[in-house]
């Protein structure tokens, strides 16, 4: 999908592997698959949604405590599932915004263009 233009995709940060989000905010994470049903789950925060190839399920959670979290695979879903596995980081409003324009800087400087996963 083409983000560039929509003025709908203005707020839309796309990551890979490990998640940052600041602290007493709601959070809204779409979740798809390209080939089986997966499953995010933040154990400790008590969420967990499949992830379901063909849709997009979003899943919303609010992180009211600042640290490092982990994010698992809950299904079981094949040779590399052991593999699957990241961090969510709830930081303080501050550094958010911090982390985020320097996502944003790196990303105007990088000359590459942007992969399509689907």
């Amino acid at each position: 999908m083409d983000r560039q233009g929509d003025p709908n995709a203005v707020d839309d940060v796309v990551v890979q592997g490990n998640i940052v989000v600041p602290v007493n905010k709601d959070v809204i994470v779409h979740l798809t698959s390209l080939d089986v049903i997966h499953s995010f789950a933040v154990k400790s925060m008590r969420v967990c949604q499949d992830a379901i190839p063909g849709m997009t399920i979003p899943t919303w959670f609010k992180p009211v405590k600042e640290g490092e979290y982990k994010i698992t695979c809950a299904q079981l879903c094949g040779n590399s599932h052991y593999g699957m596995f990241g961090t969510l980081k709830v930081v303080s409003q501050a550094d958010y915004d911090q982390w985020l324009e320097e996502q944003s800087a790196k990303a105007r400087s990088a000359s590459a263009e942007p992969v399509d996963y689907e």
